[in-house]
């Protein structure tokens, strides 16, 4: 009713969603987040996936690769807790 649908919607997941990937460049460090990146982007070109198939991607290719940098609890938080991880 002469709203504009862009004005209902919130900028929060995309910021949270880039801290997110800033949060992995930095515990992977920069190379090795730049090497997944390439591959997903390889991967998955063309593509659109659930967050799922994402997590599955991160854990085999980042996650499994560089054990103790960060768990799946980690992840989980980014992606399914309210808010930002502390």
């Amino acid at each position: 009713t002469g709203k504009d649908a862009d004005d209902s919607l919130s900028d929060v997941p995309y910021i949270k969603g880039s801290w997110f990937l800033q949060y992995l460049e930095e515990k992977f460090g920069r190379e090795n987040f730049d090497a997944f990146l390439r591959g997903y982007f390889d991967h998955f070109a063309f593509q659109s996936i659930t967050t799922d198939q994402f997590v599955g991607y991160l854990k085999a290719n980042l996650l499994d690769k560089y054990p103790g940098k960060v768990s799946m609890a980690e992840v989980d938080a980014w992606l399914h807790q309210p808010g930002i991880p502390a």
